[in-house]
Parts: C-alpha cells; sequence; structure tokens
C-alpha cells in the first residue's frame, strides 16, 4: 500500500531504520521491480504503473506498457533490473506473459522499446548488476552471467535482431518510394 525507504544506521543491533518524512503513498506490485538507477528508485505500483521516485513517484509507464501489465495474470512475479549501457540508464521489466520492455531513462519522452531475444517472446535477462562500468545481465533458463557489450551484436550466441518502423507523413495523393534507407 506504501514505499517506505530506509538507510543503514551503521548500528549492528539496529542496521536499517526508515527514512523521516519519505514515505511514498503508492504500493509496489512486485518487489522484484525495485531498480536504483540514475539517482532514483524505480518500482511497478500496485495500480500497475511503473514509477521512478526521487522526491516523490512520478509515472514513467506508457498506456502501451500498462496496458501489458494490466493483462498480466501473475504480476506478482514480474521483474525488472537496472543497466547503463554507452552511457544511457535502461530500466529493463519483464512482465510474464507479456513480453519485456526497456526505458531509456534519459530519452523517457520517446517511450518504451519491447525487447525479445532471438526466437522468444521475452528477453532473457532476468537481473542484472553494473561493476566497473559493465552491465551484468543473469539468463533466466540456465543461470548464465554475461555482459552486455556495445558493438557485440549477439544475445548469448544468437544473432539481435532489430525492428524499426517509422512513417512519413504525405498529404495528397499516395506516391511511390523506391528507397528506404535505415542507419
Amino acid at each position: 500500500k506504501s514505499v517506505e525507504p530506509w538507510y543503514v544506521t551503521g548500528d549492528s543491533d539496529a542496521p536499517f531504520s526508515p527514512t523521516q518524512g519519505r514515505e511514498y503513498v503508492k504500493g509496489c506490485a512486485s518487489r522484484d521491480t525495485i531498480v536504483e538507477l540514475d539517482n532514483a528508485l524505480f518500482f511497478l505500483g500496485g495500480d500497475r504503473c511503473v514509477y521512478r521516485a526521487t522526491a516523490s513517484p512520478q509515472r514513467v509507464s506508457d498506456h502501451g506498457v500498462e496496458d501489458r501489465l494490466r493483462r498480466c495474470t501473475s504480476i506478482a512475479t514480474t521483474t525488472a533490473f537496472g543497466a547503463v549501457v554507452e552511457g544511457h540508464s535502461f530500466y529493463v521489466i519483464n512482465i510474464p506473459g507479456q513480453g519485456s520492455f526497456a526505458l531509456d531513462v534519459e530519452n523517457a519522452s520517446k517511450g518504451w522499446a519491447e525487447w525479445q531475444s532471438y526466437g522468444r517472446t521475452v528477453f532473457r535477462g532476468c537481473c542484472g548488476a553494473m561493476k566497473d562500468g559493465v552491465a551484468y545481465v543473469g539468463d533466466d533458463t540456465n543461470g548464465t552471467v554475461w555482459a552486455l557489450t556495445p558493438n557485440t551484436y549477439l544475445d548469448g550466441s544468437d544473432p539481435v535482431v532489430y525492428i524499426a518502423s517509422a512513417f512519413v507523413p504525405h498529404h495528397g495523393a499516395p506516391i511511390r518510394c523506391d528507397n528506404v534507407v535505415l542507419q
């Protein structure tokens, strides 16, 4: 029903204590979605919205992700992790039966991207940690830990496939386009 940050006291008899005045009136639907990233706390709220909490929780999920969260029948098993790759901080949430979605925290206005591993409907990474600037991700099937390495276009031993869509507004009669370039 609420989120209450605690801090380390240094006292061995009472190692943690609640931070005074820092209770959020937004509950958490799954403890495994709580991620500290970019000096903020991200979590899946009880109302099935994703929040970024600094001074107060701000909704960062969009209607598409929230629709998938509403369709999830086992919300308490939803997981998330954070990773920083090439200067971009990603909050990645795995929604059982619905897919995996990543938010580029610095470019949140551009929306969420759907992440999948080759031949699967979800991204195989289920947890992650940063060490010395490298993002390490745990595989959801075999427990292997691997690094998200820039300029390596493999997901484990599988290829990485990118799907992009776009449109160019055109008013008037249809015109033919014989050339499209994606960089």
